[in-house]
């Protein structure tokens, strides 16, 4: 299962569709991954441990560390590199490109593989990272089985716990507003950092329960179930917007108390300036008394 806040969520499209891919690395030795169909919501899902990734490296003949594939593999998602490129297959598209391969270099395709395993791997689907280099092209190939559409019950779990960070935000922010130090601009713009962080993920996942809904829309009672999460998700988006403007207000107010104080120090500093050149001005004509005084004396 993937985790709740994967590194990477992006759109990629293969051969005409659009699917949302989310990529996420444990511990620096293990890679998630979550392929989800955004028409008809249906998922795959991998994860893989470093050995794996490197052993799969190893038999193509151009190994890659751990930490260098998934580099590799993030700039396919994103495309940012012209030498690697990412593709969905399925099993037969893999086993086209494996017969093609082998009748390239004259060798007879063999069919019992697909036979024995056609209805085990029918609804798998392949992660294919080709890297161009100069006078070759590699092919790395994830396979990712099928998980079906995502669990309704899962999206509602995760509602739950936006309404906790919600409410454990607003709690702060009331907290905050009781007793403000006029120097804790700090930890205003962490709740503030916080705050949008929260509204991108609901964003993210108000896509999910759209995608979901367009799925069910057949089926009445899932689709007044997909209406509430809606409803939930809709509601959550205000509350981080609102709490997004209180926040911004308490920052305008902390800048005007600061710029008085600003001010009230540097008319306190002149203020003392003047004194001092006073003081002086005065000593120095009484020094200059005496002295008269004391020549004539002499």
């Amino acid at each position: 299962m993937m985790s709740d806040q994967p590194n990477l969520v992006t759109t990629c499209t293969f051969k005409g569709k659009e699917y949302l891919v989310k990529m996420n690395i444990i511990s620096g030795n293990s890679l998630e991954m979550s392929v989800t169909d955004k028409y008809t919501t249906e998922e795959w899902q991998c994860c893989y441990d470093a050995n794996y990734i490197e052993n799969i490296t190893h038999k193509t003949g151009n190994f890659k560390q751990f930490d260098i594939f998934t580099t590799m593999l993030k700039s396919g998602l994103l495309k940012t590199s012209e030498c690697v490129s990412l593709d969905l297959l399925t099993y037969d598209d893999l086993e086209m490109l494996r017969n093609r391969r082998m009748n390239g270099r004259n060798l007879c395709p063999s069919h019992s593989v697909h036979t024995n395993n056609v209805n085990s791997t029918s609804n798998r689907r392949y992660l294919i990272l080709t890297y161009s280099v100069e006078f070759d092209r590699i092919h790395y190939p994830l396979p990712m089985e099928y998980c079906g559409p995502p669990d309704p019950q899962v999206l509602q779990g995760i509602i739950h716990r936006l309404e906790g960070e919600v409410e454990r935000l607003q709690e702060q922010l009331k907290k905050q507003a009781e007793q403000y130090p006029t120097n804790n601009t700090s930890h205003i713009s962490k709740l503030q950092k916080r705050i949008e962080d929260l509204s991108a993920e609901n964003k993210t996942l108000s896509e999910d329960v759209r995608y979901l809904n367009k799925a069910l829309s057949k089926h009445s009672n899932s689709m007044r179930h997909i209406g509430m999460m809606k409803g939930i998700v809709n509601s959550l988006q205000e509350q981080v917007i609102r709490d997004r403007m209180t926040s911004h207000r308490q920052i305008k107010r902390l800048q005007e108390e600061k710029a008085v104080l600003k001010q009230q120090h540097t008319s306190s500093e002149t203020s003392c300036s003047k004194c001092s050149k006073d003081c002086f001005s005065i000593s120095d004509s009484k020094c200059l008394l005496f002295t008269t005084k004391f020549s004539s004396l002499l």
